[in-house]
Protein backbone atom coordinates (compact mmCIF):
# COMPACT_ATOMS: atom_id res chain seq x y z
CA UNK A 1 0.00 0.00 0.00
CA UNK A 2 1.40 3.43 -0.91
CA UNK A 3 1.69 6.26 1.60
CA UNK A 4 -0.50 8.50 -0.58
CA UNK A 5 -3.46 6.20 -0.21
CA UNK A 6 -3.18 5.72 3.56
CA UNK A 7 -4.94 8.67 5.29
CA UNK A 8 -3.83 7.47 8.73
CA UNK A 9 -0.11 8.13 8.23
CA UNK A 10 1.32 11.38 9.63
CA UNK A 11 2.37 14.02 7.11
CA UNK A 12 5.82 13.52 5.65
CA UNK A 13 6.50 17.23 5.20
CA UNK A 14 8.10 18.89 8.23
CA UNK A 15 6.04 21.71 9.71
CA UNK A 16 7.75 24.50 11.62
CA UNK A 17 5.94 25.52 14.76
CA UNK A 18 5.55 29.20 15.53
CA UNK A 19 7.80 30.09 18.47
CA UNK A 20 5.86 31.02 21.59
CA UNK A 21 7.61 34.39 21.82
CA UNK A 22 6.56 35.35 18.28
CA UNK A 23 2.98 34.24 18.88
CA UNK A 24 2.83 36.34 22.05
CA UNK A 25 4.20 39.50 20.41
CA UNK A 26 1.71 42.34 20.33
CA UNK A 27 1.24 44.26 17.06
CA UNK A 28 1.48 47.63 18.86
CA UNK A 29 3.23 48.95 21.95
CA UNK A 30 1.36 47.80 25.03
CA UNK A 31 1.04 50.00 28.10
CA UNK A 32 -1.85 50.24 30.52
CA UNK A 33 -3.75 53.53 30.53
CA UNK A 34 -3.00 54.32 34.21
CA UNK A 35 0.72 53.71 33.68
CA UNK A 36 0.70 55.80 30.49
CA UNK A 37 -1.07 58.69 32.22
CA UNK A 38 1.19 58.70 35.29
CA UNK A 39 4.43 58.34 33.33
CA UNK A 40 3.43 60.98 30.77
CA UNK A 41 2.33 63.53 33.35
CA UNK A 42 5.12 63.11 35.88
CA UNK A 43 7.89 63.04 33.27
CA UNK A 44 6.51 66.18 31.65
CA UNK A 45 6.08 64.50 28.29
CA UNK A 46 9.43 62.68 28.14
CA UNK A 47 7.58 59.37 28.33
CA UNK A 48 5.64 60.36 25.21
CA UNK A 49 8.92 60.33 23.26
CA UNK A 50 9.44 56.74 24.48
CA UNK A 51 5.80 55.94 23.64
CA UNK A 52 6.23 57.15 20.06
CA UNK A 53 9.55 55.31 19.75
CA UNK A 54 8.08 52.00 20.92
CA UNK A 55 5.04 52.33 18.64
CA UNK A 56 7.28 53.05 15.64
CA UNK A 57 9.38 50.01 16.56
CA UNK A 58 6.19 47.93 16.48
CA UNK A 59 5.26 49.38 13.08
CA UNK A 60 8.71 48.52 11.71
CA UNK A 61 8.49 44.97 13.13
CA UNK A 62 4.95 44.48 11.81
CA UNK A 63 5.53 45.88 8.31
CA UNK A 64 9.16 44.91 7.79
CA UNK A 65 9.80 48.48 6.61
CA UNK A 66 13.04 50.40 6.89
CA UNK A 67 11.70 53.24 9.04
CA UNK A 68 13.87 54.66 11.81
CA UNK A 69 11.83 54.76 15.03
CA UNK A 70 14.22 57.07 16.88
CA UNK A 71 13.95 59.84 14.29
CA UNK A 72 10.21 59.44 13.92
CA UNK A 73 9.88 59.79 17.68
CA UNK A 74 12.28 62.73 17.79
CA UNK A 75 10.19 64.50 15.15
CA UNK A 76 6.87 63.26 16.47
CA UNK A 77 5.25 66.65 15.80
CA UNK A 78 5.57 65.76 12.11
CA UNK A 79 5.03 61.99 12.37
CA UNK A 80 2.20 61.91 14.93
CA UNK A 81 -0.55 61.83 12.31
CA UNK A 82 1.09 58.95 10.43
CA UNK A 83 1.41 56.86 13.58
CA UNK A 84 -2.13 57.49 14.73
CA UNK A 85 -3.38 56.70 11.24
CA UNK A 86 -1.43 53.42 11.27
CA UNK A 87 -2.82 52.36 14.65
CA UNK A 88 -6.36 53.28 13.62
CA UNK A 89 -5.96 51.43 10.32
CA UNK A 90 -4.67 48.29 12.01
CA UNK A 91 -7.48 48.39 14.55
CA UNK A 92 -10.12 48.75 11.82
CA UNK A 93 -8.49 46.07 9.67
CA UNK A 94 -8.76 43.58 12.52
CA UNK A 95 -12.30 44.52 13.52
CA UNK A 96 -11.53 46.42 16.71
CA UNK A 97 -14.61 48.52 17.33
CA UNK A 98 -12.81 51.43 19.01
CA UNK A 99 -12.26 54.12 16.39
CA UNK A 100 -10.15 57.21 16.89
CA UNK A 101 -10.49 60.66 15.36
CA UNK A 102 -6.97 60.75 13.98
CA UNK A 103 -7.01 64.33 12.71
CA UNK A 104 -8.58 65.84 15.83
CA UNK A 105 -6.31 63.93 18.22
CA UNK A 106 -3.20 64.86 16.23
CA UNK A 107 -4.19 68.53 16.10
CA UNK A 108 -4.96 68.59 19.82
CA UNK A 109 -1.68 66.91 20.71
CA UNK A 110 0.38 69.22 18.50
CA UNK A 111 -1.38 72.38 19.72
CA UNK A 112 -0.99 71.49 23.39
CA UNK A 113 2.70 70.73 22.84
CA UNK A 114 3.11 74.12 21.17
CA UNK A 115 1.58 75.78 24.24
CA UNK A 116 4.76 74.90 26.14
CA UNK A 117 6.10 78.21 24.78
CA UNK A 118 3.58 80.22 26.83
CA UNK A 119 4.83 82.34 29.76
CA UNK A 120 4.73 81.17 33.39
CA UNK A 121 2.56 79.50 34.60
CA UNK A 122 0.43 79.05 31.47
CA UNK A 123 2.91 76.68 29.82
CA UNK A 124 1.91 74.04 32.38
CA UNK A 125 -1.21 73.33 30.29
CA UNK A 126 1.09 71.61 27.78
CA UNK A 127 1.63 68.85 30.35
CA UNK A 128 -1.86 67.62 29.47
CA UNK A 129 -0.97 66.81 25.86
CA UNK A 130 -0.93 63.10 26.70
CA UNK A 131 -4.73 63.22 27.03
CA UNK A 132 -4.96 63.26 23.23
CA UNK A 133 -2.97 60.00 23.07
CA UNK A 134 -5.10 58.09 25.60
CA UNK A 135 -7.79 57.09 23.03
CA UNK A 136 -5.03 55.93 20.70
CA UNK A 137 -3.47 53.75 23.39
CA UNK A 138 -6.90 52.33 24.25
CA UNK A 139 -7.35 51.30 20.61
CA UNK A 140 -3.81 49.85 20.57
CA UNK A 141 -4.51 47.89 23.75
CA UNK A 142 -7.78 46.55 22.30
CA UNK A 143 -5.93 45.49 19.17
CA UNK A 144 -3.23 43.77 21.23
CA UNK A 145 -5.86 42.00 23.35
CA UNK A 146 -7.53 40.68 20.20
CA UNK A 147 -4.43 39.59 18.27
CA UNK A 148 -2.06 38.64 21.10
CA UNK A 149 -4.14 37.93 24.20
CA UNK A 150 -1.20 36.25 25.95
CA UNK A 151 1.18 39.19 25.42
CA UNK A 152 2.33 41.30 28.35
CA UNK A 153 -0.01 44.24 29.08
CA UNK A 154 2.80 46.40 30.55
CA UNK A 155 0.77 47.53 33.53
CA UNK A 156 3.36 47.20 36.31
CA UNK A 157 5.88 49.90 37.09
CA UNK A 158 9.47 48.73 36.63
CA UNK A 159 12.44 49.93 38.69
CA UNK A 160 13.31 52.29 35.80
CA UNK A 161 9.78 53.72 35.91
CA UNK A 162 10.09 54.30 39.66
CA UNK A 163 13.46 55.97 39.17
CA UNK A 164 12.02 58.34 36.55
CA UNK A 165 9.06 59.08 38.82
CA UNK A 166 11.33 59.87 41.78
CA UNK A 167 13.68 62.14 39.82
CA UNK A 168 10.91 63.95 37.98
CA UNK A 169 8.83 64.39 41.16
CA UNK A 170 11.77 66.18 42.73
CA UNK A 171 12.14 68.30 39.59
CA UNK A 172 8.44 69.27 39.60
CA UNK A 173 8.61 70.12 43.31
CA UNK A 174 11.43 72.55 42.53
CA UNK A 175 9.51 74.00 39.57
CA UNK A 176 6.41 74.59 41.72
CA UNK A 177 8.51 76.25 44.43
CA UNK A 178 10.08 78.51 41.79
CA UNK A 179 6.64 79.40 40.40
CA UNK A 180 5.39 80.39 43.86
CA UNK A 181 8.35 82.59 44.71
CA UNK A 182 8.10 86.29 43.92
CA UNK A 183 9.98 87.27 40.71
CA UNK A 184 12.50 89.41 42.62
CA UNK A 185 13.55 86.38 44.71
CA UNK A 186 14.63 84.59 41.52
CA UNK A 187 16.49 87.59 40.10
CA UNK A 188 19.21 87.62 42.74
Amino acid sequence: MSTEANPYLPPATPVADIPAAAAAQAPTFAVSIPKFVVMSFVTGGIYQFYWFYRHWQAVRRRTGGSIQPFWRAAFSLFWCYALLLDIDGEARRHGVQRSIAVGNLTAGWVILNMLSRLPDPWWLVSLLSFLFLVPVQRAANDLNAKLAPEADRNSRFTWANWLWLAVMSLFWALVLIALMLPPEALAS
